[in-house]
């Protein structure tokens, strides 16, 4: 098959992300996340059921459970995703 190029998907997808400062941000705007399912149906259109989180590496935990608890709670698909760095390599000792 093929292979499609990678367009800018934050208009068609939602992403959230959570810097160290514990601060959610949706597609690079701050969020308030007790309106995240009503921010998300509004802006990305009732059907949206997947919703991408992206952490820092140093961002503590409970900003991270708080929202991926929001969107569970609002029946939204969460998918983290992981920053490369944090994939540490085989073979390889820091």
């Amino acid at each position: 098959p093929k292979v499609r190029p990678i367009k800018d998907t934050t208009k068609e997808m939602p992403v959230i992300t959570i810097p160290k400062d514990g601060t959610s941000y949706l597609n690079g705007k701050p969020i308030n996340i007790n309106d995240l399912k009503a921010t998300l149906q509004r802006q990305f259109g009732k059907n949206t059921k997947g919703v991408y989180v992206m952490a820092d590496k140093d961002t503590i935990w409970e900003p991270i459970a708080n929202v991926m608890a929001e969107l569970s709670d609002a029946g939204f698909q969460v998918n983290m995703v992981t920053q490369p760095a944090d994939v540490p390599v085989k073979g390889k000792k820091r």
